[in-house]
């Protein structure tokens, strides 16, 4: 499990060089929103990635099914009880569906969220430091990268066909 920062409002970099430069910022906390990604070491079964956003039942999905599962926090930061939820909504239904086996879960840069290490309807949970060298590889080979390179995409794409 790994988690990133996403300015869902904000054009790519190559889209913005061609407006004018208005001297704005890159974009305001509020547009901001956190993904967690989660796999296993495969690829091959993918958990659903999940949104962490600052409101509570935001106005473009309420009274609607909303294709990704929604956490709110107060700044859209992935703590301790998001990620409690997380785990307790999103991962664990989504293994269980795929297996019963004993599952592994690492959880990278922590920053607290399992203060330790936890063992639960045989899932268990290991949780590495903020700096540990070479135990984010798997994320760090491009994923959550294309991740937002394919949101960026669909965005872009979204932007230039409502005109």
């Amino acid at each position: 499990m790994d988690e990133t920062g996403l300015f869902f409002r904000l054009l790519p970099r190559y889209f913005r060089a061609m407006q004018e430069d208005d001297g704005g910022s890159a974009g305001e906390a509020k547009d901001r929103v956190t993904l967690i990604a989660c796999s296993n070491s495969t690829g091959s079964h993918k958990i659903p990635c999940a949104m962490v956003g600052r409101a509570v039942e935001p106005a473009c999905i309420q009274h609607r099914q909303w294709p990704i599962p929604y956490l709110a926090q107060r700044r859209a930061w992935v703590d301790q009880e998001v990620c409690s939820k997380w785990y307790e909504e999103v991962f664990m239904p989504a293994v269980r569906q795929r297996t019963n086996h004993s599952v592994l879960l690492l959880i990278f840069n922590s920053q607290g969220r399992f203060s330790k290490p936890v063992e639960r309807d045989r899932v268990r949970v290991l949780v590495f430091p903020p700096s540990g060298i070479g135990q984010r590889e798997y994320f760090h080979q491009g994923v959550i990268s294309a991740l937002k390179k394919k949101y960026k995409y669909l965005y872009l794409k979204e932007v230039l066909s409502f005109h």
